[in-house]
């Protein structure tokens, strides 16, 4: 007796790349009791959601006023190419400083900063 064996003809299915929304950010800046960015969309479709917070804590903390500044927020759409300015309010004070920035996309991606920077009275300074 023969056995006659045949393939069973299979299909691949390949998940092709889709348009997503591609979150960044840049032009991180100080200024008179603030620190801000830029938070641009770089990708193909609406970046919808978009989680942000920028933390600022003091390296060395002292007795006398200690810097901790949290803010967060969900900006609703961004559309392909446009830019969304964020800041944060930073009180007076006086030493070298930590920045996290952080915005993500539930959908597609994130993008985070971390910076250093100098208080001196009303004046943020932001390192390079």
């Amino acid at each position: 007796m023969i056995f006659l064996v045949l393939p069973i003809a299979s299909t691949i299915v390949i998940a092709e790349d889709f348009d997503a929304p591609k979150i960044e950010m840049e032009n991180i800046s100080g200024g008179i009791n603030s620190v801000s960015t830029d938070i641009k969309n770089t990708g193909d479709t609406f970046a919808e959601n978009v989680y942000w917070t920028i933390s600022v804590k003091d390296v060395i903390p002292h007795r006398f006023r200690q810097i901790s500044v949290f803010d967060s927020d969900i900006i609703e759409c961004i559309p392909p190419g446009e830019v969304f300015s964020i800041n944060a309010k930073i009180p007076k004070g006086f030493g070298l400083i930590k920045i996290d920035l952080k915005a993500e996309d539930p959908t597609a991606s994130g993008f985070i900063i971390k910076s250093y920077g100098f208080v001196f009275g009303d004046i943020v300074i932001i390192f390079p």
